[in-house]
C-alpha cells in the first residue's frame, strides 16, 4: 500500500491547527519555577530558536541553489511533483522563520515579567502570554515553530531523494 506523502503533511498541518485552537480554550498548567531556572530556559529557547532560524535559512538557500542548478532539468514536466517539496519546503521553512521572529521577540517582554520569588507558577515561561497584550501562550508559538521546521524538513528531504536522479551537480 502506497502513503500518499503530501497527505501526511496535511495530515500533520491538520492535527497542528487543531492543536493550537485547544490550547486557546485550555486552563494554564503552570507549574512552580524559580527565576533562574526560568532565565535559563529563556536562554535555552533563545538558543535553540536561532539555531533552528539558521538550519531554515540554509535550507531555502539549499532550496534555491538545487532548483536552478546543473542542467537546467529541473525546469521539466518530469519533475514537476519533486518541485512542489521544494516549494512547500521553502513555505514551510518561511513560516517557521516568522515564528521564530515572534518567539524570540517574545522572550525580552517574558524575562521582564518573571518574578524572582522562591518558585513561583508566574514563572513557568511556556505558560506566560507571549506579548502581555496577546492572549497566546509561549509554548503554543514555541510548539508551532517546530511543527513547521519539522515539517520543511520533512519536504525538503522528499525533495532532495526525489530531485537527486534529476539533478546533476
Amino acid at each position: 500500500m502506497k502513503i500518499p506523502l503530501m497527505g501526511l503533511v496535511w495530515v500533520a498541518l491538520g492535527i497542528t491547527v487543531v492543536l493550537f485552537v485547544r490550547e486557546f480554550v485550555r486552563k494554564p498548567k503552570a507549574i512552580p519555577v524559580t527565576y533562574e531556572a526560568a532565565l535559563e530556559s529563556a536562554k535555552l529557547m533563545k538558543d535553540w530558536g536561532s539555531w533552528m532560524t539558521t538550519v531554515s535559512t540554509a535550507v531555502i538557500g539549499a532550496n534555491g541553489f538545487l532548483l536552478t542548478s546543473g542542467n537546467g532539468a529541473c525546469g521539466t514536466d518530469v519533475i514537476a511533483r519533486d518541485r512542489w517539496w521544494a516549494v512547500s519546503s521553502v513555505i514551510l521553512f518561511g513560516f517557521s522563520i516568522v515564528v521564530a521572529a515572534w518567539v524570540l521577540g517574545s522572550l525580552p517582554s517574558v524575562v521582564s515579567r518573571l518574578k524572582k520569588l522562591r518558585a513561583s507558577r508566574e514563572n513557568d515561561i511556556y505558560e506566560m502570554h507571549f506579548f502581555s497584550f496577546v492572549p497566546v501562550r509561549v509554548g503554543v508559538i514555541a510548539g508551532l515553530q517546530h511543527v513547521l521546521f519539522v515539517l520543511g524538513l520533512y519536504c525538503f528531504a522528499l525533495y532532495v531523494v526525489g530531485a537527486s536522479q534529476y539533478i546533476s551537480l
